[in-house]
This record gives structure tokens, sequence and C-alpha cells, in this order.
């Protein structure tokens, strides 16, 4: 029947919460451990990807009142903006949890709400916006590890620390005097005085056939377990996250 009336109001009956527990359920029921293209990489722990991106509404009154559109534009000249960060599974390419606000909300912020729902052993991969103090040392006390590149206000002394091999070092870091504005008081002081984390610097190809090197930060400290060209390998996978936000934005007409 060409009429799709009936699939349209049993869909109807369903509660956004509901759907989101449907999403939920689903999502917990596939096989987030390891990833299919890397041969090497032990299976027995769980990779998630992370980043933010944003998608704009329907321009209406009630829209407008809750996402302003951004600052950039004229005024009635944008749309309502909405900030989104999600996490995937790697393997699957599968959302397991999001976390949405206005455009104002810094993604970081977003990316502190969905720490309850990291599990123990997890290993994160997230570009260098999410690679603070605060992250490394608050996911590590959730036995949470993380594969971030190191962020550009950090040093890339190499001469520091204890070498592990050629780019490879262990580094201590001192926490920071100043609370970012994500965590409170309370949980800023919860975290450690000190971190100890492995920096390591790696090349990857780019589309165009040059490479380009980049500099990792990560709490998988064993050398011999995570070897740098390993770590490189699983940071580029990262990328993926790019085609799993395309993917759903194309296909809700979100783009």
């Amino acid at each position: 029947d060409s009429n799709t009336s009936g699939y349209c109001q049993a869909r109807a009956r369903w509660t956004t919460a509901e759907l989101v527990d449907i999403r939920c359920h689903l999502a917990q029921r596939l096989a987030i451990h390891g990833d299919t293209l890397l041969a090497e990489l032990s299976v027995s722990r769980p990779l998630k990807v992370i980043d933010g991106t944003t998608f704009n509404l329907p321009d209406t009154a009630a829209n407008r009142e809750v996402c302003p559109q951004s600052e950039d534009q004229l005024p009635g000249c944008g749309f309502p903006l909405v900030r989104l960060v999600g996490v995937f599974c790697l393997k699957t390419g599968a959302l397991l949890e999001e976390a949405s606000a206005p455009h104002t909300t810094s993604e970081n912020a977003l990316f502190h709400d969905l720490w309850p729902t990291f599990q123990a052993d997890d290993i994160l991969l997230a570009d260098c916006n999410f690679s603070s103090y605060g992250s490394l040392a608050g996911l590590r006390q959730q036995s949470v590890d993380s594969l971030f590149e190191l962020h550009a206000s950090r040093k890339r002394d190499f001469r520091q620390g204890r070498r592990l091999g050629p780019r490879d070092r262990l580094i201590t870091w001192a926490k920071p005097k100043v609370k970012p504005a994500n965590l409170t008081q309370e949980q800023w002081q919860q975290l450690p005085a000190t971190l100890t984390v492995r920096l390591v610097r790696v090349r990857l190809a780019t589309q165009n056939g040059r490479c380009k090197y980049l500099t990792l930060v990560t709490t998988l400290t064993d050398p011999k377990a995570w070897p740098v060209r390993l770590l490189a390998a699983l940071y580029a996978r990262r990328w993926k996250i790019e085609l799993y936000w395309d993917d759903i934005k194309t296909t809700l007409q979100m783009d």
C-alpha cells in the first residue's frame, strides 16, 4: 500500500524518550570491541571515537528562542544552531551516545556530560580540542584510556621525560592552576596533582600523497602493548567519525 498513514500514526505513538531508549538498547548489543581493519589490535577493549558538529534547526520562533543563530550572521539572516557531541563505535559506526545544546555551549562541556556513559577499559579517540589535563586525568580515574592529538597550547618538547623510543616519551604533567569551566570545583579538587602521559610523534599520509606529522598524547603508556606504529594507525582511523556524521546528516537531511 503506497499510503503511509498507518505507519505514521503508529510511529507517532512513540515518545522521544522511548525512541532514545530503543537506540541506546540497540547500540549496547553491537560488537564494539576492536576494529576490523587493525588486525594487530587487541579486541578485548571497546574503541570509541568522539567529535562534535553543528546543524541548523527549522527557522521557527520557538527554535530561535531556545537556540540562537550564529553571532557571525546578521539578525534574521541565519538559522537556529545546535551543537552536538557524539560517541561512536569505531568498529560499526553506530552512534552510542550524544549530548546537544545551543551552539553557544562548548564541545568540552558536552563531552564532560557524556563521561558517566563511559565504561572501564574503554579507549577514546578524539582530536586536540578534547586534549586537556582535566579530560585525560578525569577519564583515567574511571579506568578509561585516551588517545588524543596534543593541544596546540602544550609544548612538544621531546627532550623531557623518559625516553621510550624515537619520538616516544613518558612525561609527567602537573595539574594546571586554573580550573576549566566545564568542571566543578569539587571535581577539579578530586583530580590528581600529577598525571603521567605518553607523547609520540607520528607521520600520517594525506589524501594528496603527502605526509603530515602529529604529536599524540595518550594514557596507553606501555610501549610493548602499544607500539608507536599501532597508535598512529589507530589515530588515523579516528577520521572515520567525519563519515559517520556525514551519513547521519545526509540521511536525516540535516546538512
